[in-house]
């Protein structure tokens, strides 16, 4: 569960049970407290990005943000385009994956889906966060994620600006969060 109007995973709670008093205090009814949380089933990262995420890793997001573009000529409808592309890699242990929570964040064309290079957040803050980022692999990882394809982009793509024209119609631009689970 996570606080609806907090970012960065700020209270992230992991609950293991309905017996849990945080749960319990979530859920009573008639508080206004649960009208503060969203409480969602666990869901795992694709086995197929494994090697590249440390050792328990929290699920972990390509964030893409599209923006809407108007047309060229008058009359016509205009097109969702994507502005920039991101995959977090959380940090092993980590509730969540945002930088700030220990763990690293990977730009990714957004016109083929490979992953190029990434950063931390040691060398964002406490390094020379103007310089471009030379992370290849995420810390804790088997393997390097730099160069990979991540799977189902065109279908990521597709869903993110099909999603910016029916849910947000009227927004210049959009962050959405997609995950990669076996389902």
């Amino acid at each position: 569960t996570k606080p609806r109007k907090l970012q960065w995973g700020q209270g992230v709670m992991k609950l293991e049970s309905s017996e849990q008093q945080e749960f319990q205090d979530i859920v009573r009814e008639g508080s206004d407290f649960a009208e503060d949380f969203v409480i969602q089933k666990k869901l795992e990262n694709i086995p197929q990005l494994s090697e590249y995420f440390p050792p328990d890793a929290p699920l972990c997001t390509a964030r893409i943000t599209t923006f809407f573009h108007k047309g060229e000529r008058e009359g016509s409808p205009g097109v969702v385009r994507v502005l920039e592309s991101w995959i977090r890699v959380g940090a092993s242990g980590a509730l969540a994956d945002q930088i700030e929570n220990g763990g690293s964040t990977f730009a990714v064309y957004a016109e083929t889906g490979v992953v190029w290079n990434g950063t931390t957040t040691e060398k964002m803050v406490l390094g020379e966060p103007h310089l471009e980022p030379t992370l290849t692999s995420a810390p804790g990882a088997t393997k390097g994620i730099a160069g990979h394809r991540l799977p189902f982009w065109q279908q990521c793509l597709e869903t993110v600006r099909e999603a910016h024209m029916k849910l947000a119609p009227d927004a210049f631009t959009v962050g959405w969060d997609v995950v990669f689970t076996p389902t």
